[in-house]
């Protein structure tokens, strides 16, 4: 099986790109529903999230690759998490922790403190550059329905 990059690595070799026009190429070659979504969470203003700071979880650190799942499988289920979702904060929050103690590390630091509390550690994957490159994640609305488009 190939390997696949996960959304973090693919992130991270973008910001180290240093034209805007390679890195907008790298990112639009890379680009898939997860990211679409993790970008959408960070750089939608209309996509909010409750405070998740008391979330405490355990790292998993198995090698990537050997653990219950990760954002390419859990993107589809971040709308979870947002304001305006009819489930109990407290039930967000056991959901939540369930699914970043399958995760390898990585990737639940990245959802964990760069979707829900979106906070960017990218510098050069800007808000700017994300709506040069992918205008439309203004107006994307995470649910179940991003995937079936």
């Amino acid at each position: 099986m190939a390997y696949v990059k996960p959304p973090g690595e693919i992130l991270a070799e973008a910001n180290e790109i240093s034209t805007v026009g390679e890195r907008a190429e790298f990112m639009k070659a890379n680009i898939r529903p997860s990211i679409r979504v993790l970008l959408a969470c960070v750089y939608n203003p209309n996509i909010t999230f409750p405070d998740y700071s008391d979330v405490k979880w355990k790292p998993l650190r198995n090698e990537r690759g050997i653990t219950d799942t990760n954002l390419d499988k859990e993107a589809r289920k971040i709308y979870i998490f947002a304001n305006g979702v009819a489930l109990p904060l407290e039930r967000k929050k056991a959901k939540l922790i369930q699914m970043l103690e399958g995760m390898h590390v990585d990737d639940a630091d990245l959802l964990f403190n760069w979707i829900l509390k979106k906070k960017l550690p990218y510098s050069k994957i800007s808000n700017s550059f994300i709506s040069k490159v992918f205008p439309e994640i203004f107006q994307t609305i995470i649910s179940p329905a991003i995937y079936t488009a």
